[in-house]
Formats: structure tokens, C-alpha cells, sequence
């Protein structure tokens, strides 16, 4: 990852302000929050993002609005915080990076807990690397069949602010199931696509105005194309969606 500096930051977050003109915000009082930020630090962060980003609710694109929040996250992570005696996360960060390159072996050596069960560090690096050379031809065909043809079929049926929330919406989706070690469209359980999907959105995109319900049925109609189109599916989602209906 690319180091900023504070100048850098400041600069993007400078420009950022004084090109959305954003009601009630201005380059001082997002200053003031991250140089005067106290108590937890996960909750500190989490009321940082509330309180910025309530100024873009009427930003429509998802794009922009994760731009917009990347702007912000730079600002929180490389500007000075007091309670962090005048340095940033990044600095902590880089420092306890430079601590642990020294202890590698040792944390090689280092057991983790995966679901019930407990692995050397070393071992579960490995298994990370089995999954990822798994997941090759199933990326492959999402990034060179499926996406580009799915995207084209949104687009000409669908007004552009649609197209870009569906089109948002399965990037995340495959994004998580990847993440999530599914190996092929097939091994994805449709209990995640259906339910756990929809629902771990609520929490996770926090621009987003989507119901469960609303997500849920984009998923849905976008199986129905993968399985017009490619013969392919998830058995049981169907059924599941018809459930919850």
C-alpha cells in the first residue's frame, strides 16, 4: 500500500470540500474530529463515517460515494491524532509492522483459530494460497463471461441509476463470496445468497438505502439470468427466496 502524507490528505480532502460544497461540513470541523477524537477507536472511526458522510445522502452513485469515503478514511488514517500523541494510525501501524518483520518466525509459529479448529500460522497461510489458486477458473469466468455480459444485459434494460445499483450490488456479492472461500458458482450456499447476504449489507454499506427485501430479489433475478443464459445455478436458492417472500 501506498504511504500518504498529511499535505497529500489534506490536499484531496481540501478539494473534495470545495468541489461537493457539502451543507454544515467544512475542512476544519473534519480536522477538529480527527485531532480531537476520543475513546474506543472502532467507535470513534464509526461516528467519523456517520458524521461525513451524512453531508453526501444525495449522492446517488455508488462509485463517487465510495471515492467519498475514501477520501475520508485517508484523512482519519494519515492526519495526526492527539490521543495518539500527535501521529497517525499510519505511523503506528508502519512501527508495529517493523516490530513484527523482526518476530516473522515467530509468528509463523503462531497458532489461529478457523471456525473450530486451531492452525499454525504457516499452515494457514498455505491454505489461503490452496483456496486462491481454487478460485482461478471461477474468477476467471466471472471476470470474462459472466460480468461483461450480465453488465451489457443491465444497461439496455434498465435507467442508468438502476443499472448502477444492480451492477453494485453482484460486484459486492461475488466480491464477499470470494472473500468468503466459495470455490465455484455452484458451492455458494443459498442461504448466504438469499439471507445472509442481504442482511450482512444493512451493516456493512452504510450509504446504502436497500432493504434486505430489495437486495434480496436483485440476487434472485440475477440467478434467473445466470441460469437462462449459462444453465448454471445454486440449487435450493429458489426455493429459499420463495420462502421469504
Amino acid at each position: 500500500m501506498v504511504k500518504k502524507s498529511p499535505q497529500e490528505v489534506l490536499k484531496n480532502l481540501t478539494e473534495l470540500i470545495n468541489k461537493k460544497k457539502p451543507k454544515g461540513l467544512t475542512v476544519a470541523m473534519v480536522k477538529k474530529m480527527v485531532e480531537n477524537e476520543d475513546g474506543d477507536p472502532k467507535m470513534s472511526v464509526n461516528n467519523y463515517v456517520m458524521k461525513t458522510m451524512k453531508n453526501f445522502q444525495s449522492e446517488k452513485s455508488i462509485d463517487e460515494l465510495n471515492k467519498i469515503v475514501g477520501i475520508f478514511m485517508d484523512f482519519w488514517n494519515y492526519w495526526p491524532h492527539k490521543s495518539l500523541g500527535n501521529k497517525s494510525p499510519s505511523d503506528l501501524v508502519t512501527k508495529k509492522m517493523k516490530k513484527q518483520e523482526k518476530c516473522k518466525s515467530k509468528i509463523e509459529d503462531t497458532k489461529v483459530r478457523v471456525g473450530n479448529a486451531e492452525m499454525f500460522w504457516s499452515n494457514y497461510e498455505l491454505m489461503l494460497k490452496r483456496m486462491e489458486e481454487n478460485q482461478k477458473p471461477f474468477k476467471k469466468w466471472l471476470k470474462e463471461k459472466f460480468k461483461p455480459n450480465y453488465f451489457t444485459y443491465l444497461e439496455n434494460k434498465y435507467s442508468k441509476r438502476i443499472y448502477e445499483t444492480r451492477r453494485d450490488v453482484c460486484n459486492l456479492f461475488f466480491d464477499r463470496c470470494l472473500y468468503l472461500g466459495f470455490t465455484d458458482l455452484e458451492k455458494i450456499r443459498p442461504e448466504y445468497a438469499i439471507i445472509e447476504f442481504p442482511c450482512w449489507w444493512q451493516t456493512h454499506v452504510m450509504w446504502g438505502s436497500l432493504s434486505e427485501t430489495r437486495i434480496s430479489g436483485y440476487i434472485e433475478d440475477m440467478f434467473v439470468y445466470i441460469y437462462d443464459k449459462y444453465g448454471r445455478e445454486v440449487g435450493g436458492l429458489f426455493e429459499i427466496r420463495k420462502e421469504i417472500v
